[in-house]
């Protein structure tokens, strides 16, 4: 049993093979296990063990290909903790269905539902802009924005900056998503899905 906020450079020196398996319980990674000989079925796994509903277990498949990078479309889903932290975002996105945005970021996406909505933060996706301060101002304007939620993945502005520089207060039912995607910097407008 180790912390869940163990590196993985930590794990280098251990001399035997072993599983990592990283177990999250409502919205957040309760504890990591380390699994040695007869235990030890695969390299990685993640188990979410939601508050209410069935607990449920993806494991690491070398053999997953890739999948496909695309457009955002009408959903973008940030996958539970417990899945990003064992690096199964392939092995997740091959199971629902699901396109990653970008090979370097842990956010899918797609266009329907899936069916078990405990395993993503989801966000309805409605509007995408490249970055630049008059795009953001022009997208703040139309959609009326007065408060928002600022989220960074692979940006090079941390959420202060932007929130001091657009001077918007945290709240409301938006959460604006600054997102290096394909070496291209966009500010994605969304809401999420309870």
């Amino acid at each position: 049993k180790i912390s869940p906020a163990f590196d993985y450079a930590e794990l280098d020196d251990i001399p035997y093979p072993f599983e990592v398996e990283v177990i999250g319980h409502g919205k957040k990674n309760a504890v990591a296990m380390l699994w040695f000989g007869q235990f030890a079925e695969n390299t990685r796994t993640a188990t979410l063990i939601p508050t209410n509903g069935n607990p449920h277990t993806i494991t690491a498949d070398n053999t997953t290909p890739l999948p496909q990078t695309t457009d955002l479309g009408t959903f973008l889903f940030e996958p539970h903790p417990a899945f990003r932290k064992a690096h199964l975002i392939t092995e997740l996105a091959q199971e629902y269905n699901l396109a990653q945005v970008d090979e370097h970021l842990a956010l899918l996406t797609g266009d329907t539902l899936p069916t078990d909505s405990t395993l993503f933060r989801i966000f309805k996706v409605k509007d995408i802009r490249s970055f630049s301060w008059a795009n953001i101002a022009n997208l703040i304007g139309e959609y009326n924005v007065t408060r928002a939620d600022i989220t960074t993945r692979a940006f090079p502005l941390s959420p202060d900056e932007l929130r001091k520089e657009l001077k918007l207060p945290e709240g409301g039912s938006y959460t604006l998503l600054f997102v290096t995607v394909r070496d291209g910097y966009l500010c994605v407008l969304t809401q999420q899905i309870p």
